[in-house]
């Protein structure tokens, strides 16, 4: 263990010298290996090629996180304009931003997992035209999400069980976006040797995964959201009776839309609970991406509740 927190305070020297001493990715890949860090090292390299772009170790560390967040909110809007008009995407858009800023400037991977986690949404959205553009996009959406953070792995799971539920239903699966799907299990596989590396230091982890994590979790990142839309719903009904009490028709969530949505809202619960007998540690923003279906969810719940007509599935 000693030799491990030696080689941990090595790898942090290292990686704040002048930018011609960092280290390189090879080291990064071993400091990792040898339990510096839980995360794969691709943001750690990410970081390490920006420093001589723009000569500064703070922007360099934090620049992939913000752009990550900003792909965030556009893929909540794009996602949600395709089934709500554009002021309930937007508002969607803005209660994901509200509850995940933070991430927006954190030197660590959560931002940039949230955009490729979003994005992968979009595309898994609009996989059944069959272009394969999409189910390209999917795929390596899903696998930069795995090669940010190990966790996002458990993004598959909403994912898949709409699918086999259609399939179900259609008697037919989607061969492209199961192909998708399977990218990310390959690019966990390659991880393997770090995460395996890794279990001996899981024993010393300072957050081990318990059930009492659940309810904080909803707390921080629904309630604020839950609370947020109490007031727009005021705000958009004081609207609506002073034009007459004119509302117009919407869209809505296809049926496979919803089953996705619905249970990446319960991941977080069900991610704590399969951690307590796998990895035994969990931490709430290993789950961060569940915070943008929370944010769907809440903005087609309010245009619903202040449309006239009945809430009608689509396929």
């Amino acid at each position: 263990m000693a030799n491990c927190m030696g080689r941990c305070d090595r790898y942090r020297a290292l990686f704040h010298r002048h930018r011609y001493q960092k280290p390189s990715v090879s080291d990064i890949w071993e400091y990792i290996r040898e339990g510096c860090d839980g995360i794969p090292p691709l943001y750690s390299a990410m970081a390490h090629f920006l420093i001589p772009v723009f000569g500064n170790e703070a922007l360099a560390a934090r620049l992939p996180a913000t752009l990550g967040f900003g792909a965030m909110v556009l893929g909540v809007f794009t996602f949600c304009k395709a089934r709500m008009n554009a002021a309930y995407s937007l508002l969607a858009a803005l209660l994901c931003c509200q509850v995940c800023l933070y991430f927006a400037r954190e030197g660590r991977p959560y931002g940039a997992v949230l955009g490729c986690a979003t994005w992968a949404l979009v595309f898994w959205q609009r996989a059944p035209t069959g272009r394969r553009a999409d189910w390209i996009g999917l795929g390596v959406c899903l696998s930069l999400a795995v090669s940010l953070h190990y966790y996002a792995i458990c993004l598959l799971g909403p994912l898949l069980l709409a699918e086999m539920i259609m399939a179900w239903r259609d008697r037919k699966w989607n061969p492209g976006v199961l192909w998708a799907m399977a990218a990310p299990v390959m690019v966990l596989a390659i991880h393997y040797p770090l995460i395996d590396a890794g279990r001996r230091f899981q024993v010393h982890f300072w957050s081990k995964a318990e059930f009492a994590m659940i309810l904080p979790f909803y707390e921080r990142f629904l309630g604020p959201i839950l609370l947020l839309c109490g007031g727009a719903f005021a705000v958009f009904r004081v609207f609506t009776l002073l034009n007459g009490g004119a509302r117009e028709s919407v869209r809505t969530l296809s049926l496979r839309e919803l089953i996705m949505l619905l249970a990446l809202c319960a991941t977080p619960a069900l991610t704590v609970m399969v951690s307590m007998v796998t990895t035994h540690m969990f931490v709430a923003r290993y789950v961060l991406w569940a915070a943008p279906g929370f944010a769907i969810v809440a903005a087609a719940m309010l245009e619903r509740s202040l449309a006239p007509n009945k809430l009608c599935l689509g396929l």
